[in-house]
């Protein structure tokens, strides 16, 4: 990470009031790493911070080191979200009991007092996450709003989390079959975020994942109440230009390919976006090889831009 990438990521985090996700684009995609960077960095600079995450990640090894999961190590003073079953491996306190439960366990605020390892659970589903982000930003220290980070998917369908919020974008760059080819995927996500916000009045037509679409008229205008999938991206595109809106959610809620997305766009309302605050890069190749990040670092500056901080999440 560069320290303009750096610096220019924690200007736009620091005194953010919404809550900021590290959203993956793949599974091993580098953002709890990121996640705790930032929040090393917050700590440095005496920031408080509370950490997060939606749900439970359930594996004992994280694939890309090998450690056991989660790699997620506390200090003296940091404020992070959990059951207190899953507190064992670090002195702390309870700062708060929370409003939700997690595999039947009630999550909690807690303060840690000493150096440790803990596990992060938090809320699958949107209205417990909310309730328990809000309950969290209350809880100031010197009189200052702690910063909210979570670890965990804004796009994951279960949460659907569609409140105001920043966003960092984790990608793993040897997924995808070229540079080019994850350039072309960052070009994309940012056409789909600058997708006008919809004003005024919903749509009076409203579909979910499954319904079926009109059959007597076309509306002007539909609401996706929910993800917007290939499928139905598909069958909404087909009904010609009579249907000249479709309203989502939030950029995150759109699960189609390149072509559909390309078509789609021209179409596209939403209803909510988080602010993409920077995107950090896993440059791992895929079956173990040597790191390589120039090239996925320039393709993603050219399909993101000078202004959009991007860092390499493996970079001292």
């Amino acid at each position: 990470m560069t320290s303009s990438d750096l610096t220019r990521t924690l200007d736009r985090i620091r005194n953010c009031t919404d809550p900021v996700f590290f959203v993956g684009t793949h599974k091993n995609s580098g953002k709890t790493t990121a996640f705790m960077r930032i929040a090393q960095a917050l700590s440095e600079e005496n920031v408080p911070k509370i950490l997060c995450s939606i749900g439970r990640d359930g594996e004992a090894l994280d694939q890309f080191f090998g450690h056991r999961k989660p790699p997620v190590r506390v200090e003296p003073g940091w404020r992070f979200v959990t059951p207190g079953a899953a507190t064992a491996d670090v002195p702390c306190e309870l700062v708060s009991p929370l409003p939700a439960f997690v595999d039947g366990r009630q999550l909690g605020l807690f303060e840690a007092r000493a150096c440790g390892d803990v596990e992060l659970w938090g809320p699958p589903m949107a209205a417990d996450l909310r309730r328990t982000l809000d309950a969290c930003a209350r809880f100031e220290v010197d009189g200052r709003r702690p910063v909210l980070l979570v670890d965990g998917a804004l796009d994951r369908q279960a949460a659907l989390y569609h409140g105001p919020a920043g966003m960092i974008l984790c990608c793993k760059a040897g997924a995808f079959a070229s540079p080019d080819a994850f350039g072309a995927w960052l070009a994309a996500r940012r056409r789909l975020f600058l997708a006008p916000l919809h004003l005024g009045s919903l749509p009076n037509t409203r579909l979910t994942a499954g319904d079926d679409l009109p059959q007597s008229t076309t509306p002007n205008e539909v609401l996706v109440d929910g993800p917007l999938s290939q499928t139905l991206a598909t069958d909404l595109l087909a009904l010609g230009d009579s249907l000249l809106r479709i309203v989502v959610t939030s950029p995150m809620h759109v699960f189609v390919d390149h072509a559909t997305l390309d078509r789609l766009v021209p179409k596209l309302a939403l209803l909510s976006a988080p602010d993409w605050f920077a995107t950090a890069i896993n440059p791992a190749p895929s079956g173990g090889a040597a790191p390589e990040p120039g090239p996925s670092m320039a393709a993603a500056r050219r399909a993101l831009g000078q202004e959009h901080p991007v860092f390499d999440v493996l970079m001292s």
